[in-house]
């Protein structure tokens, strides 16, 4: 009973260990894939190297997925055959997020590419803002403060003040907004 016991606790302290080995292992496959990444963008483009990192962010999801599924089959927590059937789904399941990914990528390429859009966002924007009356005036009272602010400044340095300077620009808002509307 005695030699028993002692086995079950060299197994169970083997396969903690092996549990603790695996994590290691991964935790530094993660840090070389970064790395690696990192260095792979260097020739990249800003928007490049942003698409790099987020599909190495959906890899490293997946992997400590992985990582988990192995250790629960180190301690003997799942059967081998449940593993495989598990491991089996995350890998199909990644590669189908990347793919996924891509889609999105070339979507998003086909959209910029389209100067249609872009013009129905500016015009969305302006119509956006032509409506925020609320705004305008608040921006009108901001820059004849302002205005005001700037006249009473040019008094102090030169001795000359404009009322003038300050009603056109007063006026150019107001007609700004009656524009817009």
């Amino acid at each position: 009973e005695k030699e028993n016991a002692l086995r079950k606790i060299a197994t169970d302290e083997t396969q903690k260990l092996a549990a603790f080995q695996t994590n290691l292992a991964s935790q530094l496959a993660k840090a070389q894939t970064g790395l690696d990444n990192n260095l792979a963008g260097m020739g990249m483009g800003d928007q490049q190297r942003q698409r790099l990192q987020e599909q190495l962010n959906i890899q490293q999801q997946y992997q400590s997925q992985l990582d988990a599924l192995e250790q629960q089959h180190n301690e003997g927590r799942i059967s081998d055959n449940l593993y495989n059937q598990e491991t089996e789904a995350l890998r199909s399941a990644l590669q189908t997020r990347l793919a996924m990914q891509q889609q999105y990528y070339s979507d998003v390429d086909k959209a910029q590419s389209d100067w249609s859009l872009g013009a129905s966002s500016a015009f969305q924007t302006y119509s956006e803002q032509a409506r925020d009356v609320a705004g305008q005036t608040r921006n009108l009272f901001t820059n004849a403060f302002s205005n005001m602010e700037d006249g009473i400044i040019q008094f102090v340095k030169t001795g000359k003040l404009s009322f003038k300077d300050l009603a056109d620009g007063i006026i150019a808002d107001l007609i700004r907004i009656q524009v817009r509307q």
